[in-house]
C-alpha cells in the first residue's frame, strides 16, 4: 500500500512539472509566432505549409525565423498532445486536470490550423485583408484560452483519483473571474491595434489618431482606439472593486504595470522592442488573473 501511494505521488508529480514545460514551451512559441509577424517574416516561406518552400531546410534569415516557428509549433502540439494521453492514464474522466489537458489539446490543434490558413492564404507580412484582421483576432482569444488552460491544468494537477464530481473540485472567485471573461476581449483588440501599427505607421502620435478617424480607415485601424480605451476601462473597475471589496491590490498593481507599458509604447509609436515587452507582459497577466480566479477545493485521494 505504501508503494503503491508513493508510485501515485511520482506520477502525479511527474505530470505536474511536465504540465509546467508544456505552458512554458506554448509560451515560447507564441511569442515567437509574435516575432515572426513583428520581423515580416510570415511570408519568407511562401504560401507552403508545413515545409518551407517545399524543402526541408530554409535558405535565407527570414525563412529561418519562420521555419522554426513551425518547428516549435509542432513540437508545442505534440507535448500537449502527450499531456492529454498521460492525463487519461492519470485521472478519472471528470477530474480538472484531465478537462483542461483535454481542452488544451483542442485549442492548440485551433492553432495550428489557424497557422496553416494565415500562411496559405498569404495572410502574412504586409497583406492588409479584412480577413486577416478577424482571422488574428480568433488567433488572440484561442491562444488566450490555450494558456488558460494548460495553467489550469498545472495548478489542479496535484489532486489525483478523485470521483468528485467537476463542480466540487473548482471554487472560482469572484469578482476575479470577470476580469478573466473579458481578458481575451483586451487581447483580441491589442493584437489588431499591434498589426495596424505594423501596415500603417505613423511618424507622430496625432496622424496616428488622424489615420484612426478618417472614414475610409482600415478595419484595424478603426479597432485600434478601443485597445486603449478597454485598457484604462478594465484598470478602474478592477480598482473600484479593490476598493469595494477592501483587496484585490496585487492584481490592480499588475494591471496597472501592463497599462502603463501600454502607454509607453503608444506614445513612443510602438518600437518593436517595446511591443514585445508589453506582449510578454500581457500573457504574465492574462496567467496571473487565471491562477488566482480558481481555488482548487480539497478533494482527498482515491474518494
Amino acid at each position: 500500500m505504501i508503494f503503491r501511494i508513493t508510485s501515485v505521488v511520482k506520477t502525479v508529480s511527474f505530470f505536474k512539472s511536465y504540465s509546467l514545460f508544456c505552458l512554458i514551451f506554448s509560451l515560447i512559441t507564441i511569442f515567437w509566432g509574435a516575432w515572426v509577424r513583428l520581423s515580416l517574416s510570415g511570408d519568407a516561406c511562401g504560401e507552403s505549409w508545413p515545409l518551407c518552400k517545399e524543402g526541408v531546410f530554409p535558405e535565407s534569415g527570414g525563412a529561418w525565423i519562420e521555419w522554426l516557428h513551425r518547428l516549435s509549433s509542432g513540437l508545442s502540439l505534440l507535448s500537449v498532445f502527450i499531456l492529454w494521453v498521460l492525463s487519461l492514464k492519470i485521472y478519472f474522466k471528470n477530474q480538472v486536470a484531465r478537462v483542461f489537458s483535454f481542452l488544451s489539446f483542442i485549442f492548440i490543434l485551433i492553432e495550428a490550423f489557424i497557422g496553416a490558413v494565415l500562411v496559405l492564404n498569404n495572410l502574412v507580412a504586409l497583406n492588409a485583408q479584412a480577413l486577416r484582421v478577424f482571422i488574428l483576432g480568433i488567433h488572440s482569444i484561442n491562444s488566450f484560452f490555450l494558456i488558460a488552460s494548460l495553467t489550469l491544468v498545472y495548478k489542479t494537477s496535484s489532486y489525483q483519483k478523485t470521483k468528485s464530481p467537476f463542480r466540487k473540485q473548482l471554487f472560482i472567485k469572484k469578482p476575479l473571474i470577470y476580469f478573466v471573461l473579458s481578458f481575451p476581449l483586451l487581447a483580441l483588440t491589442g493584437n489588431i491595434a499591434s498589426l495596424a501599427g505594423q501596415l500603417f505607421p505613423s511618424l507622430s502620435l496625432s496622424s496616428a489618431f488622424s489615420l484612426d478617424l478618417l472614414p475610409s480607415a482600415h478595419l484595424s485601424l478603426k479597432i485600434r482606439p478601443f485597445h486603449p480605451l478597454l485598457a484604462c476601462l478594465f484598470l478602474i473597475t478592477l480598482i473600484r472593486f479593490a476598493i469595494k471589496e477592501k483587496k484585490l491590490w496585487t492584481p490592480v498593481l499588475a494591471v496597472s504595470l501592463v497599462v502603463f507599458i501600454g502607454f509607453v509604447t503608444l506614445v513612443s509609436l510602438s518600437p518593436l522592442g517595446m511591443k514585445f515587452v508589453h506582449l510578454i507582459l500581457a500573457y504574465a497577466l492574462g496567467i496571473f488573473l487565471v491562477w488566482n480566479s480558481f481555488e482548487e477545493r480539497k478533494c482527498p485521494i482515491f474518494s
